[in-house]
């Protein structure tokens, strides 16, 4: 059973000055994910789940066929990872500062990044790595942006 689609929620897109990539999250009113480029073409080299807006099934449920992602399943999800309401203020997309990596802040906090060594990214609303990406890991996260604040 398909759950009740949410209204479509923020759309953040910014190009890194410093490699030429873009950064893009987008909110489909099911889910929100963080997609990284390539430098040369807007073609996606990296993305990760960034939050659900509806509750998780247990089974694999594609909401809008081929031509979107599959909803979080219940066994890869965190405690926080549905997030139903999710103002465009309260999300921030920054670059690395060579920028080849892109974080996404919730609320002031750091909830996922991709970099373009990984196909997958980190997000706090993933307890286990799979089809949607990493469990969030505070190491990387340093590595990549040592100069990002929270807040």
């Amino acid at each position: 059973m398909i759950p009740m689609r949410q209204l479509e929620g923020p759309h953040l897109s910014f190009v890194s000055d410093a490699s030429g990539r873009h950064a893009t999250l987008e909110d489909d009113g099911y889910s929100a994910w963080l997609y990284l480029t390539s430098q040369d073409k807007y073609e996606v080299i990296a993305d990760c789940l960034v939050y659900s807006r509806v509750e998780l099934p247990e089974f694999r449920v594609m909401p809008l066929g081929k031509s979107g992602p599959p909803l979080l399943l219940r066994q890869f999800a965190t405690s926080c990872a549905v997030q139903q309401s999710v103002p465009e203020g309260s999300l921030r997309l920054e670059f690395s500062s060579d920028g080849n990596s892109a974080v996404v802040f919730l609320r002031g906090e750091p909830w996922t990044f991709v970099t373009t060594n990984q196909k997958h990214g980190y997000s706090k609303s993933l307890s286990v790595a799979g089809p949607f990406g990493h469990a969030w890991d505070e190491l990387l996260y340093r590595e990549h942006f040592p100069h990002t604040q929270s807040g």
